[in-house]
Parts: C-alpha cells; sequence; structure tokens
C-alpha cells in the first residue's frame, strides 16, 4: 500500500514538472465545520468559482499552474470568506475567528503580509480622514485633514519604494489620489477631485482587473456626479460628463476599454438611464458593439 501511494505521488510530481512550476495554497480554518471549502478568483467585476475541496478538520490546500494569473482570489467556507492574492509563490495561512468575522494570518507569502498591511492602514486611515472632514473648516481640522492624506502618500510611497515589483503594490497605487486641501469649500473640493482624480492612477493595467480595484474607482468617481436634487434629465447629463471624464483617463488597451464600456453600460442599463447608455455607445464604442437601444 505505501509503495502504491508513493508510486501516485511520484507520478503526481512528475506530472506537474512536465507541465511547469506548480504552486500551492494551503491552510487551516479554525473551528471549522465539515463542508466544502471552495476557491474563487476574481476577474473584471466578479468571484468566478474555480473548485473545491472537502474539509473535516478544517486543512485545505489547492494547487496554481504556472500559468495561473496573478490576483485576488477567495477562500470561502461557511458562509464566510478570505482574501487572498496569489503571485507566482506558495500561500500559507491560518484562519482565525474574530469578532467581526474570520481574520487570516498569512506565512512565508509577501505578497499578502504586503496586501494585508495595506488594508489595515486604509481601514485605518477612511476612519481618521472621516472625522477631520467632519470637523472642516475648523482650523486644527483642516491641518489633520490636510497631514492625514499626505501621511497615507508617504505610506505608499514607502511600500513601493521596498516592494516595487509586487502585485499588491500594484493595486495600492491604483487607489492613489490627490491631496484635497481642507481649506477648500465643500464645491470646491468637489470640483477639484473630479478634474484630477485620475491623474496619480490612471486605468491602465490589464493585469489588475484581477482583482476589484477599477470598479472601484469608477463607482467614486460617478458618486461625485451624483446629485439627489437634480431631475433625471439633469442627472444624466452630469453622467455624460462623467463618463467623459473615465474614458479619457482608460489607456487604449482593447481589453480595458471593453472592460470599462461593457460596465458601464450595464451599470446604466439598471438606472434606465438611456441617454447615457446613447453617449457611451455613440462616442466610445465600435459598430460591432453598439447595442440594441441604438437600432431604430
Amino acid at each position: 500500500m505505501n509503495r502504491t501511494l508513493l508510486l501516485i505521488g511520484m507520478l503526481v510530481l512528475g506530472a506537474f514538472s512536465l507541465w511547469g512550476q506548480s504552486y500551492i495554497v494551503r491552510g487551516t480554518i479554525a473551528n471549522a465545520e465539515k463542508g466544502q471549502v471552495y476557491l474563487a478568483a476574481f476577474h473584471e467585476d466578479r468571484y468566478i468559482a474555480l473548485d473545491s475541496i472537502r474539509t473535516i478538520s478544517g486543512d485545505f490546500h489547492f494547487l496554481f499552474g504556472e500559468d495561473s494569473e496573478p490576483g485576488l482570489y477567495r477562500i470561502i467556507f461557511s458562509g464566510r470568506f478570505i482574501e487572498f492574492i496569489f503571485s507566482h509563490e506558495n500561500v500559507e495561512v491560518y484562519v482565525a475567528s474574530g469578532e467581526r468575522g474570520p481574520v487570516p494570518y498569512f506565512d512565508n507569502t509577501v505578497e499578502n503580509q504586503v496586501y494585508s498591511e495595506f488594508m489595515e492602514f486604509e481601514l485605518n486611515y477612511e476612519a481618521r480622514v472621516l472625522i477631520a472632514h467632519g470637523q472642516l473648516p475648523d482650523p486644527d481640522a483642516v491641518k489633520s485633514y490636510n497631514s492625514i492624506q499626505m501621511e497615507r502618500n508617504r505610506f505608499m510611497d514607502s511600500l513601493s519604494f521596498l516592494y516595487p515589483d509586487l502585485y499588491a503594490i500594484r493595486m495600492m497605487n491604483a487607489f492613489r489620489s490627490p491631496v484635497i486641501p481642507g481649506a477648500m469649500t465643500h464645491n470646491q473640493r468637489m470640483d477639484t477631485l473630479k478634474s484630477c482624480f485620475f491623474d496619480h492612477a490612471a486605468i491602465d493595467d490589464p493585469g489588475l482587473l484581477n482583482a476589484p480595484v477599477y470598479t472601484f474607482k469608477m463607482i467614486d468617481y460617478l458618486s461625485l456626479f451624483k446629485v439627489d436634487t437634480l431631475s433625471m434629465d439633469q442627472q444624466e447629463i452630469q453622467f455624460c460628463l462623467a463618463v467623459d471624464g473615465i474614458m479619457a483617463n482608460v489607456s487604449g488597451n482593447p481589453q480595458l476599454r471593453s472592460f470599462v464600456t461593457d460596465f458601464l453600460l450595464e451599470g446604466f442599463e439598471l438606472l434606465e438611464m438611456e441617454r447615457v447608455q446613447r453617449h457611451i455607445a455613440e462616442n466610445y464604442l465600435d459598430e460591432n458593439q453598439i447595442p440594441n437601444l441604438l437600432i431604430p
């Protein structure tokens, strides 16, 4: 029996050596229930199920091939999940139970340690800048608001210098934003953001379609143009301007442009904003891409 298992193991390892480099993602889920553990990959605007394994004790593992694309993945179990970056390195993770849900602890994976550090910083940053924003235009709040934003830039610069080639750094840098002076009025801040939102991070990296980066950026940018007091016609005009701002900052990469236009069309179709759909179709689609809404 042992010889049979050894032979099978040698054949499996031999097969992977013929196919190229292989990587393993493995871990243990604390207090896990018996059941399936699923692996899912993010692409464009959703997660796609890739594989599953049944666990009894909470242990799991998944194999990745050399051709597996770097990106953000999920381990899903018992209605919960954790996220991790795969970028051609082995990943080991222990999933503890926390008050707000599962907490992953990564070992031997620089990608995920850096990603976790950034996410922890970003959550803290958002809480601090929101408090300072709520106290504007108080002079002390203005100083704090400016200082917090500059601190974020220094943090990003530091990580980028230390780990320039990581996928996690590409994700992080896609969320860079301009420093908006706290002394500005609300309307001035909004107008400034509209004009320079993409100055530090355009939509120009096709590899980031494997992470929820550009979907969030587009939604954030569109929200700058949402005004509750506008009529439907007025709001559609504003969103047409927002679409122009987005498309002006998308690279000429066909995959990126196709993703962005499809995402915008689907979103405005759900909002029943035909005027914006027509604007996208008439200005940013090839003839073969024009949807039925333009057919008389």
